[in-house]
């Protein structure tokens, strides 16, 4: 398994074996709420869509795309790693391990705003090590932002897949661009699509109420 490149709270690293084996046949893969990608940049490499409301998600996935592979630095100290990101960004190099830090290094992996809320000595430039494959993965990836209801509505076809994980209920805003999600509303809309879709979300009696038309799995952490 490959770690994503960013951190994300919420990531789907603990279930991704799981989730893999959900994953029915399909030419076109789709990730509604991407967040860290987990499930993307562990699946079999397809033409995707890669789409998020929050712009940190875009950036850095572009950002990927772009930075050229540069030398791997050991650093294993909190000041040492303030001292990185409080440094005013010149290169591509510079702006990935920015954007590592700020997504790694805070409390709880919360996002970090200044380099007073760096937490953890998480070393950013391991970043380096699978560099290669994720820019590999993302040579056909179309990166987007855009809301999960017109992605749902322009990409959904016969062989078309969806992964969707969306904020889930009572979702804390310091995490998420958009908390505002009207299940009932996706549900419908899920329930009219051509192609396959697969959502985590979390357990609840309301969600099982909402979403009990379909073929419900749970996952155990």
């Amino acid at each position: 398994m490959i770690k994503p490149p960013y951190g994300r709270q919420g990531n789907k690293m603990p279930i991704i074996e799981d989730l893999l084996k959900l994953i029915p046949q399909h030419t076109l893969y789709v990730e509604v709420f991407t967040g860290s990608g987990a499930l993307f940049f562990n699946k079999e490499p397809t033409k995707s869509i890669l789409n998020d409301l929050d712009e940190d998600v875009t950036y850095r996935l572009k950002l990927i795309k772009k930075v050229p592979l540069f030398k791997y630095k050991k650093i294993h100290s909190i000041e040492k790693i303030k001292r990185i990101f409080d440094k005013p960004i010149h290169t591509l190099e510079d702006a990935d391990i920015h954007e590592k830090i700020k997504s790694s290094a805070g409390f709880n992996s919360k996002p970090i705003k200044n380099s007073t809320m760096i937490y953890k000595a998480t070393d950013p430039y391991k970043i380096i090590y699978n560099l290669p494959i994720y820019k590999e993965l993302l040579k056909h990836a179309t990166i987007t932002q855009k809301d999960y209801k017109i992605i749902l509505h322009k990409y959904d076809s016969p062989t078309t897949f969806f992964y969707l994980d969306p904020p889930y209920e009572n979702s804390n805003t310091a995490f998420y661009h958009d908390v505002s999600i009207n299940y009932e509303e996706m549900r419908d809309i899920l329930s009219r699509l051509k192609g396959y879709f697969l959502l985590s979300i979390n357990d609840s009696p309301y969600i099982r109420k909402v979403f009990r038309e379909f073929l419900i799995k749970k996952i155990f952490v």
